[in-house]
């Protein structure tokens, strides 16, 4: 078996539109908001070992790398790695091990919506709770109540690592 690669690019373009129905408080926009995007991807695939070395306990070996190189127009340039490995003693039995990162970048209306204020009532008889006090009952009067974006939200990043086992047993 030879090695395989594969390398790719991509572009990309987010907008994001604020509106009201008619009736409610409008949203004032001052500017447009936007995000472009580019990327460059490589994954390389090289096994080690085969049945062909006929070694004992060795089937298969092989490993793998991935990285993305992603930049956006509102965030700092970020390098995602992957790696994995490929363990076959015999060919019915693959044990695989990979470490892979993750990244996401906040949507622009999570970030850039324009915020409004609302006063609510709470009666004796609403199904609010306060997940800060173990989910008592929220006292009845009248309270604010906020949504829209939040300028200091942050990417989010992710490390998963897997370890498996894949056993083939043949069908007769």
């Amino acid at each position: 078996d030879a090695a395989a690669a594969a390398v790719g690019a991509e572009f990309g373009k987010e907008d994001v539109k604020f509106w009201r129905s008619p009736g409610s408080p409008s949203y004032l926009l001052t500017e447009p908001f936007g995000r472009d995007s580019k990327a460059a991807f490589a994954e390389l695939s090289v096994p080690l070992l085969s049945a062909r070395q006929n070694l004992p306990l060795v089937h298969r070996v092989e490993v793998g790398a991935a990285v993305r190189a992603q930049d956006y127009s509102d965030t700092d340039a970020i390098n995602i790695p992957t790696y994995r490995l490929l363990y076959q003693p015999v060919r019915w039995l693959t044990l695989r091990a990979s470490r892979a990162e993750g990244f996401k970048p906040v949507r622009l209306y999570d970030l850039l919506a324009p915020t409004t204020t609302f006063t609510t009532n709470i009666t004796t008889t609403s199904p609010y709770r306060d997940n800060l006090r173990g989910g008592e009952p929220l006292t009845p009067g009248p309270y604010e109540y906020s949504s829209g974006g939040n300028p200091a939200l942050h990417p989010e990043r992710s490390v998963s690592r897997n370890i498996g086992m894949v056993l083939d047993v043949p069908v007769a």
